[in-house]
């Protein structure tokens, strides 16, 4: 179940560590483009999603990565994991 926690006008979404006994870390989820493969692959390609396969493309568009590739392409991958996504409420 995911928590929503509404201040200053932005949401944020809290979703739960495991699904139907799948996470990240134990019980793999399946995925065919992981998350971090689909960045590296668009910082190969210097941000033109046009050249990304199908796959990486549903990442992509999952990810709302649109909304953060500012800050993916000025740091570094290990920082990656701390950029965190504030969707504005409307």
């Amino acid at each position: 179940m995911e928590h929503m926690h509404k201040s200053n006008h932005t949401m944020r979404f809290i979703l739960p560590n495991n699904l139907n006994g799948r996470s990240l870390k134990s019980k793999v989820i399946p995925t065919v483009c992981n998350l971090k493969n689909m960045l590296n692959k668009l910082k190969s390609v210097k941000g033109d999603y046009s050249q990304l396969k199908h796959w990486e493309k549903r990442s992509y568009n999952a990810y709302l990565i649109d909304e953060i590739k500012d800050r993916i392409f000025s740091s570094s991958q290990v920082e990656w994991k701390n950029i965190n996504m504030i969707i504005p409420f409307k």
